[in-house]
């Protein structure tokens, strides 16, 4: 996506009295499939600037998986028909069939597939999220990076953005890679990914840096891009709180034995440390044989914490008269008690 930094610069100078198209497609396609015009205002979010509406003779859809139509706002695969689809690869059939297929909804007809992700929006205007080929895999999800350095990318004092997936400490990471364009503090910038992206694809990781490596062909040069410092891995480090009741090392308990992370603190994210919605419905279970509660798997999502799952358990236990209001298994524990799990 287009970076708008350059852009308002631009603008603002007064040399600018041009109108500013930015356009998508492929060359499959006979190259322009879709053209949006720049405002002004586009501008000033410091969001990225969408592909905008298609153009003549040709048809854009986003698609799930099977091939079937995706509303506004949910992202896809982009796949382009009409008149300025190509025939194929010359002399790579394999490739032709892959990408070529038959249309779904037009018999007869044919389909490019992009590689590329996207989403409509409510006013019928394109976005452009990344490519297919970039996803990465994370604590059991699949991301797509781009996704995530749009949202960065939207926050007043960021620039640019490069989120990329790297081990470290034999762990899958997100780092997410900034250029500023104003001031700021990294934890407003982790409040507002907060606000709008789930915790699977909160990066854990923010570095700042002056420029991004680039390859000869011009393209960002993700091997290149500096890992973080011992320094920073021990400030991104939440601080460790320890369980403080039975429950709670009840709780921490049946996460180590999902998630397979040890010394777990009361403030952990069952998401962020592991947790999927697999594990999610394997911990409502061991919940209900070892404290007899039952409950939903959505209370997991709302309540992703110890210290917040285990005080809506006692709320549950409280309501039903159950045996959580005994205060031995809700006492604190102090450093010379053993409590045998």
């Amino acid at each position: 996506p287009i970076q708008t930094g350059n852009l308002l610069d631009w603008s603002a100078s007064g040399k600018c009295s041009a109108s500013i198209y930015n356009s998508y497609g492929p060359t499959e396609c006979t190259d322009v499939v879709t053209c949006y015009q720049i405002r002004e205002n586009d501008l000033q979010t410091g969001r990225p600037i969408p592909i905008g509406t298609v153009v003549p003779n040709t048809r854009l859809f986003i698609l799930d998986d099977q091939l079937n139509l995706l509303p506004a706002g949910n992202p896809g695969h982009i796949y382009i028909g009409g008149a300025g689809v190509g025939r194929g690869y010359l002399n790579r059939e394999a490739l032709t069939k892959e990408r070529f297929i038959d249309h779904p909804f037009e018999e007869g007809a044919r389909i490019y597939r992009t590689g590329d992700l996207g989403r409509w929006t409510e006013d019928g205007i394109i976005e452009f999220i990344g490519r297919t080929d970039d996803q990465v895999k994370i604590r059991g999800y699949r991301i797509e990076p781009g996704e995530i350095e749009k949202t960065i990318c939207a926050h007043p004092f960021v620039s640019k953005a490069v989120v990329r997936a790297t081990a470290i400490n034999k762990e899958n990471s997100l780092i997410a890679y900034i250029i500023r364009s104003g001031v700021g503090e990294i934890a407003d910038l982790r409040k507002f990914l907060k606000e709008r992206l789930p915790g699977y694809m909160l990066p854990d990781h923010i570095l700042e840096i002056e420029e991004f490596p680039i390859t000869s062909h011009g393209k960002i040069d993700h091997n290149r891009l500096p890992l973080p410092s011992d320094e920073t891995l021990l400030s991104d480090k939440k601080e460790y709180v320890r369980p403080a009741t039975s429950l709670q090392l009840g709780l921490a308990a049946i996460w180590t034995e999902l998630t397979g992370n040890t010394q777990l603190g009361i403030t952990d994210d069952f998401f962020e440390i592991g947790g999927n919605s697999i594990r999610a419905t394997q911990a409502v279970s061991e919940i209900y044989r070892r404290f007899n509660i039952t409950l939903r798997v959505s209370s997991i999502y709302l309540h992703s914490t110890i210290r917040e799952l285990a005080m809506e358990l006692e709320l549950i236990s409280w309501k039903s008269g159950g045996f959580l209001d005994n205060k031995e298994d809700t006492k604190e524990i102090t450093d010379t008690e053993e409590i045998i799990l």
